[in-house]
């Protein structure tokens, strides 16, 4: 019996299904996860691991680690289903979608109230109450439960919709009665997930100048090297969100101009299919871009990676020198050797 909620997809389409991008996706999704894990355990084993925002680093790697790994299901499921071609496929965008990047926006908002209220209350009791362990460690808490909490009205909303037979592409196959109401709330959802983006850029912008100020006022080399480390942490929080405007841009603009023009009623499933990969890169960006900025530019991770790279080297060049020394008894070493 045939699929009743599934596009008619022909199979000249089918044929021109990107694997290529597929794997691509998938290598995106491994080196994410890959990176997000170094970041984890260099934030559980090093104690001088950027002090008490190893916390927010952990959380912010957990959760993109979590999205890297739900868009490498993803690309698996688009491959398999020829892109929203059932509901399985639909509903895992949409919950991708709503949760994922909106975690990752959730997680940086304390950090960013943190390090600005850091620079100048610091030795507040007030201040020193607010960001203790304890409820830093109930912030990430909470934010990411909200997250959930967020996206679970429109991810039952959508799942719903998707339940319904038509033929419809849009919309996860959505009657067009309900396309207005779907709209609203779309659009409602996506203001309360990415209504705090401009707060956490200007935050860490905000930060980076103000540091920047006060570095040019010390004198002491030592407080200069630590003014220059904070200083790294902004611009690092800063481009992470910068990841994300430039990861979610090419979607949201699409989605706008496919909700209010006519541009892609024309447009074949084909064409759709090689669309949604490369909007799937554009949102994989930022669970990669995460990583890579806090292991390259905030010094205790840094540190870290470097440790182990030298000891890795180390360990390569005495294997190398082992087995290029020859073994000889000690009845007969030649003279050249003793």
């Amino acid at each position: 019996m045939d699929n009743p909620f599934a596009l008619n997809v022909s199979d000249s389409d089918s044929e021109m299904l990107n694997i290529p991008m597929t794997v691509i996706c998938l290598l995106n999704s491994l080196l994410g996860i890959c990176l997000n894990v170094i970041v984890m355990v260099v934030s559980v084993t090093r104690s001088d691991s950027d002090g008490i925002y190893k916390y927010y680093m952990f959380n912010l790697a957990l959760v993109d680690c979590i999205g890297a790994l739900h868009y490498g299901a993803l690309a698996v499921c688009l491959i398999l289903t020829y892109y929203s071609n059932n509901i399985t496929a639909c509903a895992l965008i949409i919950y991708s979608i709503d949760w994922i990047l909106t975690a990752t926006i959730a997680c940086m908002i304390p950090m960013t109230v943190h390090r600005r209220l850091a620079f100048d209350y610091t030795n507040r009791d007030w201040f020193k109450k607010l960001f203790c362990n304890r409820t830093i460690f109930c912030y990430c808490i909470f934010v990411d439960l909200l997250c959930v909490i967020l996206a679970a009205g429109c991810f039952y909303f959508d799942s719903y919709a998707a339940s319904l037979n038509s033929a419809d592409f849009e919309f996860c196959n959505s009657k067009p009665v309900e396309v207005e109401d779907k709209l609203t709330l779309f659009h409602l959802q996506e203001i309360l997930s990415y209504i705090w983006l401009p707060f956490v850029v200007l935050g860490n912008y905000s930060t980076y100048l103000r540091i920047r100020k006060h570095i040019k006022t010390v004198e002491d080399s030592i407080e200069r090297k630590i003014m220059r480390e904070k200083r790294n942490l902004a611009i690092a929080s800063l481009a992470q969100t910068l990841a994300i405007v430039l990861g979610r841009a090419p979607d949201q603009l699409i989605t706008f101009i496919d909700s209010h023009t006519s541009v892609f009623d024309s447009v074949s499933n084909a064409l759709w299919g090689n669309i949604a990969y490369a909007i799937h890169l554009c949102n994989m960006l930022n669970f990669v871009v995460d990583p890579i900025m806090t292991l390259i530019i905030v010094k205790p991770y840094r540190e870290a990676i470097g440790a182990v790279l030298l000891k890795s080297v180390k360990w390569v060049k005495i294997r190398g020198v082992n087995r290029v020394l020859p073994l000889y008894s000690a009845d007969h070493v030649p003279e050249d050797v003793k």
